[in-house]
Protein backbone atom coordinates (compact mmCIF):
# COMPACT_ATOMS: atom_id res chain seq x y z
CA UNK A 1 0.00 0.00 0.00
CA UNK A 2 1.32 3.48 -0.87
CA UNK A 3 -0.12 6.97 -0.86
CA UNK A 4 1.21 10.56 -1.10
CA UNK A 5 -0.04 13.76 0.53
CA UNK A 6 0.34 16.27 -2.29
CA UNK A 7 0.75 19.56 -0.38
CA UNK A 8 3.89 18.43 1.48
CA UNK A 9 4.89 15.50 -0.71
CA UNK A 10 4.77 13.18 2.32
CA UNK A 11 4.45 9.54 1.40
CA UNK A 12 3.42 6.51 3.39
CA UNK A 13 4.20 2.92 2.47
CA UNK A 14 2.96 -0.17 4.27
CA UNK A 15 3.76 -3.80 3.61
CA UNK A 16 2.56 -7.07 5.10
CA UNK A 17 4.50 -10.28 4.56
CA UNK A 18 5.02 -13.80 5.88
CA UNK A 19 8.38 -15.53 6.10
CA UNK A 20 8.77 -19.19 5.40
CA UNK A 21 8.91 -21.27 8.56
CA UNK A 22 7.56 -18.47 10.80
CA UNK A 23 4.10 -18.43 12.30
CA UNK A 24 4.17 -14.64 12.39
CA UNK A 25 2.86 -11.77 10.32
CA UNK A 26 5.28 -8.89 9.71
CA UNK A 27 4.03 -5.35 9.06
CA UNK A 28 6.44 -2.65 7.89
CA UNK A 29 5.45 1.04 7.73
CA UNK A 30 7.52 3.92 6.41
CA UNK A 31 6.68 7.64 6.27
CA UNK A 32 8.96 9.97 4.33
CA UNK A 33 8.98 13.15 2.23
CA UNK A 34 11.03 14.91 -0.42
CA UNK A 35 10.36 18.64 -0.63
CA UNK A 36 13.06 21.30 -0.85
CA UNK A 37 10.57 24.19 -1.05
CA UNK A 38 8.43 23.22 1.98
CA UNK A 39 10.35 21.22 4.61
CA UNK A 40 8.16 19.28 6.98
CA UNK A 41 9.97 17.57 9.84
CA UNK A 42 7.22 16.11 12.02
CA UNK A 43 6.21 12.46 12.18
CA UNK A 44 8.87 10.96 9.89
CA UNK A 45 10.12 7.48 10.57
CA UNK A 46 9.79 3.74 10.19
CA UNK A 47 8.08 1.12 12.33
CA UNK A 48 8.01 -2.64 12.18
CA UNK A 49 5.40 -4.72 13.96
CA UNK A 50 5.39 -8.47 14.48
CA UNK A 51 2.15 -10.36 15.06
CA UNK A 52 2.10 -13.97 16.22
CA UNK A 53 -1.42 -15.31 15.55
CA UNK A 54 -0.77 -18.50 17.56
CA UNK A 55 0.37 -16.52 20.61
CA UNK A 56 -2.02 -16.09 23.55
CA UNK A 57 -2.20 -12.33 23.03
CA UNK A 58 -4.04 -12.87 19.75
CA UNK A 59 -5.91 -16.13 20.33
CA UNK A 60 -7.73 -15.33 23.57
CA UNK A 61 -10.91 -13.33 23.64
CA UNK A 62 -10.56 -9.80 24.95
CA UNK A 63 -13.36 -10.15 27.44
CA UNK A 64 -11.17 -12.53 29.46
CA UNK A 65 -8.88 -9.54 30.15
CA UNK A 66 -11.10 -6.50 30.21
CA UNK A 67 -8.33 -4.32 31.69
CA UNK A 68 -5.64 -4.29 29.01
CA UNK A 69 -2.38 -3.31 30.70
CA UNK A 70 1.16 -4.45 31.49
CA UNK A 71 0.01 -7.05 34.00
CA UNK A 72 -2.47 -8.71 31.65
CA UNK A 73 0.11 -8.77 28.84
CA UNK A 74 2.62 -10.54 31.09
CA UNK A 75 -0.03 -12.98 32.31
CA UNK A 76 -0.76 -13.84 28.69
CA UNK A 77 2.81 -15.02 28.27
CA UNK A 78 4.64 -12.05 26.77
CA UNK A 79 7.71 -12.81 28.90
CA UNK A 80 7.76 -16.55 28.13
CA UNK A 81 11.18 -17.54 26.82
CA UNK A 82 13.14 -15.10 28.96
CA UNK A 83 13.93 -12.62 26.20
CA UNK A 84 11.77 -9.78 27.50
CA UNK A 85 13.88 -7.51 29.70
CA UNK A 86 11.72 -4.40 30.05
CA UNK A 87 8.19 -3.31 29.30
CA UNK A 88 7.04 0.28 28.77
CA UNK A 89 3.74 1.83 29.71
CA UNK A 90 2.92 4.87 27.59
CA UNK A 91 0.20 5.97 29.97
CA UNK A 92 2.39 8.65 31.49
CA UNK A 93 -0.33 10.73 33.13
CA UNK A 94 -0.28 14.47 32.74
CA UNK A 95 -1.64 16.42 35.62
CA UNK A 96 -3.99 18.99 34.18
CA UNK A 97 -5.65 20.08 31.00
CA UNK A 98 -5.69 23.75 31.91
CA UNK A 99 -3.66 26.22 33.95
CA UNK A 100 -4.83 27.32 37.38
CA UNK A 101 -4.24 30.58 39.23
CA UNK A 102 -0.49 30.10 39.80
CA UNK A 103 2.26 27.73 38.67
CA UNK A 104 2.32 26.20 42.13
CA UNK A 105 -1.42 25.49 42.25
CA UNK A 106 -1.41 24.17 38.69
CA UNK A 107 1.09 21.50 39.73
CA UNK A 108 -0.24 20.75 43.20
CA UNK A 109 -4.01 21.01 42.62
CA UNK A 110 -6.78 19.90 42.68
CA UNK A 111 -5.42 18.25 45.82
CA UNK A 112 -1.95 18.21 47.35
CA UNK A 113 0.33 15.60 45.78
CA UNK A 114 -2.43 14.61 43.34
CA UNK A 115 0.09 12.85 41.11
CA UNK A 116 0.57 10.31 43.89
CA UNK A 117 -3.10 9.48 43.69
CA UNK A 118 -2.85 9.23 39.91
CA UNK A 119 0.27 7.02 40.16
CA UNK A 120 -1.58 4.15 41.86
CA UNK A 121 -1.56 2.34 38.50
CA UNK A 122 2.23 2.60 38.25
CA UNK A 123 2.58 1.40 41.83
CA UNK A 124 0.77 -1.83 41.00
CA UNK A 125 2.33 -2.37 37.57
CA UNK A 126 5.86 -1.58 38.71
CA UNK A 127 5.70 -4.04 41.56
CA UNK A 128 4.07 -6.74 39.42
CA UNK A 129 6.62 -6.41 36.61
CA UNK A 130 9.45 -6.47 39.16
CA UNK A 131 8.05 -9.67 40.67
CA UNK A 132 8.35 -11.24 37.19
CA UNK A 133 11.94 -10.08 36.77
CA UNK A 134 10.95 -7.42 34.21
CA UNK A 135 11.89 -3.74 34.33
CA UNK A 136 8.90 -1.40 34.31
CA UNK A 137 9.46 1.72 32.21
CA UNK A 138 7.31 4.84 32.10
CA UNK A 139 7.51 5.56 28.40
CA UNK A 140 6.00 9.05 28.32
CA UNK A 141 5.14 11.58 30.97
CA UNK A 142 4.99 15.32 31.59
CA UNK A 143 3.56 17.97 33.88
CA UNK A 144 0.55 19.33 31.99
CA UNK A 145 -1.18 17.66 29.05
CA UNK A 146 -1.08 18.87 25.44
CA UNK A 147 2.65 19.71 25.42
CA UNK A 148 2.61 21.72 28.64
CA UNK A 149 1.19 25.06 29.67
CA UNK A 150 2.84 28.48 29.69
CA UNK A 151 3.68 29.94 33.11
CA UNK A 152 3.47 26.42 34.58
CA UNK A 153 5.61 23.86 32.77
CA UNK A 154 8.33 26.41 32.01
CA UNK A 155 8.68 27.67 35.60
CA UNK A 156 10.87 26.84 38.57
CA UNK A 157 7.87 25.20 40.28
CA UNK A 158 8.04 22.49 37.62
CA UNK A 159 11.66 21.78 38.56
CA UNK A 160 10.90 21.17 42.24
CA UNK A 161 7.82 19.17 41.23
CA UNK A 162 9.93 16.99 38.89
CA UNK A 163 12.41 16.12 41.64
CA UNK A 164 9.63 14.99 43.95
CA UNK A 165 7.83 13.18 41.12
CA UNK A 166 10.89 11.24 39.92
CA UNK A 167 11.93 10.19 43.42
CA UNK A 168 8.39 9.05 44.14
CA UNK A 169 8.28 6.97 40.94
CA UNK A 170 11.50 5.27 42.04
CA UNK A 171 9.71 3.99 45.14
CA UNK A 172 7.11 2.36 42.83
CA UNK A 173 9.84 0.28 41.14
CA UNK A 174 9.71 2.31 37.95
CA UNK A 175 13.17 1.62 36.54
CA UNK A 176 13.26 4.35 33.87
CA UNK A 177 11.25 7.47 33.06
CA UNK A 178 11.02 9.24 29.70
CA UNK A 179 9.71 12.79 29.80
CA UNK A 180 7.81 13.75 26.66
CA UNK A 181 9.86 16.28 24.71
CA UNK A 182 9.40 18.03 21.39
CA UNK A 183 10.36 21.11 19.45
CA UNK A 184 8.76 24.07 21.18
CA UNK A 185 6.99 21.96 23.82
CA UNK A 186 6.59 23.99 26.99
CA UNK A 187 7.30 21.02 29.25
CA UNK A 188 10.53 20.17 27.43
CA UNK A 189 13.48 20.71 29.74
CA UNK A 190 15.57 22.16 26.91
CA UNK A 191 15.70 22.83 23.19
CA UNK A 192 19.20 23.51 21.82
CA UNK A 193 18.23 25.07 18.47
CA UNK A 194 15.65 27.45 17.04
CA UNK A 195 12.53 25.63 15.88
CA UNK A 196 12.26 25.37 12.09
CA UNK A 197 8.52 24.92 12.46
CA UNK A 198 7.44 28.06 14.31
CA UNK A 199 10.64 30.00 14.98
CA UNK A 200 10.69 29.40 18.74
CA UNK A 201 14.25 30.21 19.90
CA UNK A 202 16.29 27.65 21.79
CA UNK A 203 15.67 27.54 25.52
CA UNK A 204 16.57 25.90 28.79
CA UNK A 205 13.70 25.59 31.25
CA UNK A 206 14.19 25.23 35.02
CA UNK A 207 13.22 21.53 34.80
CA UNK A 208 16.68 20.93 33.32
CA UNK A 209 18.11 21.51 36.79
CA UNK A 210 15.79 18.84 38.18
CA UNK A 211 17.20 16.34 35.67
CA UNK A 212 20.74 17.30 36.63
CA UNK A 213 19.88 16.99 40.30
CA UNK A 214 18.49 13.47 39.82
CA UNK A 215 21.43 12.42 37.64
CA UNK A 216 23.76 13.29 40.50
CA UNK A 217 21.60 11.40 42.96
CA UNK A 218 21.69 8.18 40.94
CA UNK A 219 25.44 7.90 41.42
CA UNK A 220 25.47 8.52 45.16
CA UNK A 221 23.67 7.30 48.25
CA UNK A 222 21.79 10.33 49.54
CA UNK A 223 18.75 11.64 51.30
CA UNK A 224 16.75 14.37 49.56
CA UNK A 225 14.55 16.89 51.33
CA UNK A 226 11.94 18.50 49.06
CA UNK A 227 10.05 21.49 50.44
CA UNK A 228 6.86 21.92 48.38
CA UNK A 229 5.46 24.88 50.28
CA UNK A 230 4.53 27.70 47.91
CA UNK A 231 6.89 30.65 47.52
CA UNK A 232 6.66 33.09 44.60
CA UNK A 233 8.93 35.83 43.27
CA UNK A 234 6.35 38.45 44.19
CA UNK A 235 6.80 37.64 47.88
CA UNK A 236 10.37 39.00 47.85
CA UNK A 237 13.63 37.11 48.32
CA UNK A 238 14.10 38.28 51.92
CA UNK A 239 10.74 36.86 53.01
CA UNK A 240 11.37 33.25 52.01
CA UNK A 241 10.40 30.94 54.90
CA UNK A 242 12.76 28.14 55.97
CA UNK A 243 12.11 24.98 57.95
CA UNK A 244 14.56 23.38 60.31
CA UNK A 245 15.39 19.75 59.58
CA UNK A 246 16.88 17.41 62.14
CA UNK A 247 19.05 15.00 60.14
CA UNK A 248 19.34 12.59 63.04
CA UNK A 249 15.64 11.85 62.65
CA UNK A 250 16.23 10.94 58.99
CA UNK A 251 19.62 9.26 59.06
CA UNK A 252 20.05 8.08 62.59
CA UNK A 253 22.71 9.02 65.15
CA UNK A 254 25.54 7.95 62.81
CA UNK A 255 25.34 11.35 61.06
CA UNK A 256 26.78 12.96 64.18
CA UNK A 257 30.10 11.24 63.59
CA UNK A 258 30.45 12.17 59.89
CA UNK A 259 30.71 15.25 57.71
CA UNK A 260 27.43 16.22 56.07
CA UNK A 261 27.42 17.82 52.60
CA UNK A 262 24.50 19.74 51.11
CA UNK A 263 23.93 20.76 47.48
CA UNK A 264 20.89 22.97 47.07
CA UNK A 265 18.43 23.26 44.15
CA UNK A 266 16.98 26.73 44.48
CA UNK A 267 15.40 29.51 42.44
CA UNK A 268 13.80 32.95 42.84
CA UNK A 269 10.31 31.48 43.29
CA UNK A 270 7.75 29.03 41.95
CA UNK A 271 6.64 31.40 39.18
CA UNK A 272 10.18 32.25 37.97
CA UNK A 273 11.28 31.21 34.49
CA UNK A 274 14.97 31.81 35.11
CA UNK A 275 17.48 32.19 37.89
CA UNK A 276 17.48 28.54 39.01
CA UNK A 277 20.72 26.91 40.13
CA UNK A 278 21.94 23.64 41.56
CA UNK A 279 24.79 23.79 44.08
CA UNK A 280 25.51 27.29 42.77
CA UNK A 281 25.91 26.04 39.19
CA UNK A 282 23.92 27.37 36.26
CA UNK A 283 23.74 26.30 32.62
CA UNK A 284 24.81 28.77 29.93
CA UNK A 285 23.43 29.23 26.40
CA UNK A 286 25.80 26.54 25.08
CA UNK A 287 24.52 23.94 27.54
CA UNK A 288 27.68 24.00 29.66
CA UNK A 289 27.80 24.30 33.44
CA UNK A 290 28.89 27.74 34.61
CA UNK A 291 29.98 29.10 37.98
CA UNK A 292 31.59 27.50 40.99
CA UNK A 293 30.02 24.59 42.81
CA UNK A 294 28.81 25.54 46.28
CA UNK A 295 28.83 22.66 48.75
CA UNK A 296 27.47 23.48 52.17
CA UNK A 297 29.32 21.54 54.86
CA UNK A 298 27.62 21.07 58.16
CA UNK A 299 30.59 19.53 59.91
CA UNK A 300 29.29 17.15 62.52
CA UNK A 301 26.03 18.97 63.01
CA UNK A 302 22.64 17.34 62.61
CA UNK A 303 20.44 20.35 61.85
CA UNK A 304 19.96 22.35 58.67
CA UNK A 305 17.43 24.67 57.01
CA UNK A 306 15.49 24.17 53.77
CA UNK A 307 13.61 27.04 52.14
CA UNK A 308 10.13 26.84 50.65
CA UNK A 309 10.32 25.57 47.05
CA UNK A 310 13.79 24.06 47.45
CA UNK A 311 15.07 20.52 46.89
CA UNK A 312 18.17 19.63 48.88
CA UNK A 313 20.20 16.44 48.38
CA UNK A 314 22.23 15.51 51.48
CA UNK A 315 25.24 13.21 51.48
CA UNK A 316 27.38 11.97 54.33
CA UNK A 317 31.12 11.48 53.96
CA UNK A 318 32.45 8.25 55.37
Amino acid sequence: MQDTYTSTNQSIEQYWFLREGEASLHMFTRVYYNSESQPFLNGMGETRTLFRPNFALWTREWREYSDWNVESALKLGMAVGGKLKAIADLYGFRLLRQRRSTAYHSLQSPEPHSYRRLSILHDHMGNYASSQGIQYVLGETGSVSCHGAGDVSDTYAAAVWAVDYLLYLATLKVSRVYFHQGTGFLYSSWMPITSETDGTPGFLHPQYYARYNIARLIRLRRVVIVNLQEFNVTQGADSRPYVEVNLENLMGPACRARNVQVRRLTGPGADAKGGASFAGLTVDSNGALAGCEIVERLGRGVKMFVGDMEAVPISIEE
